[in-house]
């Protein structure tokens, strides 16, 4: 919401720059434990929305199994939804990317977490595909 960081935004933007926009999750209470952010997603949207209007935006999400369990499909149905509701709120978008975990973080909880499969990636992007959006695996 700083203008100087609006005015940055428009300079990356002359020069070809994306942003790289974080957004793990689909609702207030995902977001709060896969990032610890007490940020609304009604906030991130909006400033989502600010950003692609200002530069070339990406989404990027990182998706991790907890206890070797896949993320839940009513977690995956809300992002999706929260994806659609960002296109019906005006978000431009040049694509999204999703990606897994690469190593153990080295947070305590980081000892619960692991990868999600290619497949799992690969289907939960075909769900994005449908809605219009380019998805980067």
């Amino acid at each position: 919401n700083r203008a100087t960081v609006r005015e940055g935004l428009q300079v990356l933007s002359e020069y070809g720059g994306e942003v790289w926009f974080k957004l793990d999750r689909g609702s207030d209470s995902a977001l709060a434990s896969a990032n610890g952010t007490s940020i609304s997603l009604t906030k991130q949207l909006l400033r989502l929305r600010r950003t692609s209007e200002l530069c070339r935006t990406r989404i990027q999400t990182c998706w991790y199994t907890t206890d070797s369990e896949d993320p839940s499909p009513t977690e995956v149905d809300e992002y999706v939804a929260c994806l659609e509701r960002a296109i019906g709120l005006g978000v431009r978008l040049a694509s999204v990317q999703l990606y897994t975990l690469a190593r153990k973080p080295l947070l305590p909880e980081g000892a619960v977490l692991g990868e999600v499969s290619a497949s799992w990636l690969s289907d939960l992007g075909a769900r994005l595909a449908k809605l219009g959006l380019i998805v980067d695996l």
